[in-house]
Parts: structure tokens; sequence; C-alpha cells
């Protein structure tokens, strides 16, 4: 990985392999997935405190919280002296309970993170709103992104190399379309 901050967009219908894929980024890398839940603004800041205290071993934040997403993205710049991944799975969860999340980002990658070393990865199921919340020009995210994914389910003629048996893929994609059973091969 390199030395420069990252700013990663990948998104895709759901059961295509988003999580896993950023899973095994962070397997080979250091790094953080938090998985969004719906809930409140108050219960998803409640979320990030969790995952930071855990990961940076630091039960003062665990204990005390965040009470807003400024002082999550002052956290998270504080503690970044090393290649960091964080990734926010789910991100429209966020949006869809507090459509400031994306201005505030913006504020904080405009005057800090992008100076870090980090490698935020955003990632949503929710293919229209992060065309059109996170990547659309009138997005306040636009034109920070250094790349994106939009991933795809399998075709047929991708699935068939995997059993190479024509019957049992056309079987495993009768049933499970194109996206990937963790229990394929």
């Amino acid at each position: 990985m390199g030395l420069r901050s990252e700013f990663f967009i990948i998104y895709g219908r759901r059961r295509v392999g988003k999580s896993e894929l950023i899973n095994e980024f962070i397997r080979q890398n250091k790094g953080l997935r938090i998985q969004v839940r719906e809930g409140s603004r108050k219960y998803q800041l409640e979320q990030f405190a969790e995952a930071f205290s855990e990961f940076f071993d630091d039960p003062f934040i665990g204990k005390n919280g965040f009470t807003s997403w400024d002082s999550v993205f002052e956290y998270l710049a504080s503690r970044l002296t090393n290649r960091f991944i964080l990734a926010i799975d789910e991100f429209p969860y966020l949006v869809k309970e507090d459509r400031s999340i994306l201005s505030i980002l913006q504020y904080h990658w405009d005057n800090r993170l992008r100076e870090t070393r980090i490698f935020l990865i955003l990632s949503g199921s929710s293919i229209g709103m992060m065309e059109d919340e996170v990547l659309s020009y009138r997005s306040p995210l636009f034109g920070r992104r250094t790349g994106q994914l939009l991933l795809r389910p399998f075709r047929f003629h991708e699935v068939l190399p995997i059993f190479q048996d024509f019957r049992k893929a056309v079987e495993y994609y009768a049933v499970y379309g194109g996206t990937p059973p963790i229990y394929w091969v």
C-alpha cells in the first residue's frame, strides 16, 4: 500500500461479496471494518466508539463515546500515525439517519484526513443512494474519491470454470444466480 491517503467507494447489490472483499483486504493489512446498522444517530455514534475503543485499545473512548460525527473524525485523525484502513460498511444507513454526515466527512477529509495515510472505504448495498449521495456531482464528497468499484454478480461464464462441470454450474447458477455463496466449492 502507498504512502498517500486513499478514499475508495465500493458498492453493489446485496450478497455480492462487498463485505467479504473488504474483510480479505483488511486481513492482509491493518484496519477496521465497521458494519453500520440502522438506528438513531446516537446508536451509530456508540457503534463507532465501541469499534474504535476495541481497535485502538482505548477504554476511555469506549466509556465516554462520541457526541458528534465531528468528534469521530477528529479522534480518528488524532490516532493516525501509520497506514490504516477504515471501512465503513453500509454507509447509506449513516446518510439515511443524518444526511449531514456527507458534508462533515467532506470537511474532515479536506482539512485533515487527506493529509494522513488513511485508506478510507465507504461501502453500500443501496446502489441508488451510493450513486446519488456519494458519487454524484451534487454530493459534498464529489471529487475526493481516489477509486471506486461497482461489484457485480458473477455471470454464468464466470461460474463455469469454478465448477468445471457444466451441469453442476447450471444447478448452482439456477439456485444462487450470480451471488457467491460462501459454501460453493
